[in-house]
């Protein structure tokens, strides 16, 4: 992300992504504003890239389905460029019953709504953020 230029962050916090919240808040680069909820994420993320910030908002998927409306009446709607980090939880292999139907519909929603994504791996992560 930093190689990139991210250098704003917002996002609600989620266990999963603990390790790289903790290294966006150590980053001095990196402005760091937690928000309670992804809707306010959103609206915190807008408002940076609008400013000029190159912005990263990190959430679970669950907190990605709620926040659809913001997504689409402000982000998509306004061209306002930001990186989403989104956990899949009820992915593939993930036996957590109460994410199963969140699970099957994130990457539908994300093809639905003509945001790029991609699932990453050890290997194909750099490359894939630095397209963004």
């Amino acid at each position: 992300l930093v190689k990139v230029g991210v250098n704003f962050a917002t996002g609600v916090p989620c266990a999963v992504q603990k390790y790289i919240i903790k290294e966006i808040e150590e980053r001095e680069e990196i402005t760091h504003i937690p928000a309670v909820r992804e809707g306010e994420a959103v609206g915190i993320g807008a408002g940076a890239s609008m400013s000029g910030k190159k912005v990263v908002i990190y959430m679970q998927n669950s907190g990605f389905l709620n926040s659809i409306h913001d997504i689409s009446s402000l982000l998509l709607t306004y061209a306002i460029p930001v990186i989403f980090l989104i956990t899949w939880r009820g992915c593939p292999g993930d036996d957590a019953v109460h994410h199963k139907i969140d699970g099957r519909i994130t990457l539908p929603v994300l093809s639905l709504l003509k945001i790029k994504h991609f699932i990453p791996s050890p290997t194909t992560i750099e490359t894939s953020v630095i397209t963004l």
